[in-house]
């Protein structure tokens, strides 16, 4: 094993949380083949991270992602409902072109920002008064951490993350089927690995400034950089976490780790 991956799981065995387990879900049908929704209540939480010796973020490894989920903060979060997967092939079939596909379940990537928004258009017109959308950086997080308290500092476990992430140590560096994993406490599958999901925010380099009432972030007219989060199949283990968070080009180079999940109104 090399130096730097025995550092990583020495971080990861010594530093955990308990992820909360499953409870009892509500859900609601939504209008594609195997779509579904969790109503999320209001509430606050603790967003991003705290700088601390281990981090490997904070060590300049990924120049991108130094103190980019920093600093900690409290942020307040109104009701909305959330998909309890990442939007599938077949999901995505259904709306853009009503083609048959082949492993209707695994979840799409290669998806552009302005791809995503298209099909969020489409849906709206198939199913009109509900407002779907990409859900802001706020929502998601708090959605991720479904009721666990964040600290700033602690990490999922190895045991804990190979049941509810497909990630670069368990993936094959492939994308996998929708809800093979364990759901998080609000029966919320593949929030962590899998595909990175595109955010409605615009892409800043820290949270300083970020609004507290958990609306999405945007400063720029057109904003070139938007934000994925939650890691995926072919991810570090130390950036598959509930805080961890990265960028991608709105429109141009889509990769095909890159997916999304919408939220709606209720």
């Amino acid at each position: 094993m090399k130096k730097s991956t025995a550092f990583i799981y020495f971080l990861i065995l010594t530093s955990t949380f308990t992820y909360s387990q499953s409870k009892n879900i509500t859900k609601e049908k939504g209008p594609l083949p195997n779509m579904e929704f969790v109503k999320i209540e209001s509430g606050s939480f603790f967003m991003g991270s705290e700088k601390h010796q281990g981090n490997k973020r904070d060590e300049g490894k990924f120049e991108n992602m130094v103190d980019n989920d920093k600093p900690f903060h409290r942020v307040s979060i109104k009701p909305f409902q959330i998909m309890t997967t990442e939007v599938t092939r077949e999901q995505w079939n259904y709306v853009i072109n009503g083609h048959p596909v082949l492993d209707p379940l695994l979840a799409k990537g290669n998806v552009t920002y302005q791809d995503v928004k298209h099909y969020i258009d489409k849906l709206n017109q198939l199913d009109p008064g509900k407002n779907y959308r990409l859900p802001t950086e706020a929502e998601w997080e708090y959605a991720c951490w479904a009721g666990t308290i964040n600290d700033g500092k602690s990490v999922i476990s190895l045991d804990q993350l190979d049941k509810i992430a497909w990630n670069n140590r368990n993936s094959d560096k492939k994308i996998h089927q929708v809800a093979l994993k364990e759901p998080n406490a609000w029966g919320l599958y593949d929030m962590i690995g899998n595909v990175l999901e595109w955010c409605e925010d615009e892409y800043h380099p820290s949270y300083d400034g970020a609004p507290i009432d958990g609306s999405p972030w945007i400063t720029s007219s057109s904003p070139e950089k938007g934000v994925t989060r939650g890691g995926d199949c072919w991810m570090e283990l130390f950036r598959c976490s509930p805080y961890s968070r990265d960028w991608m080009f709105r429109n141009k180079n889509p990769h095909f780790t890159i997916g999304f999940r919408v939220v709606r109104d209720y």
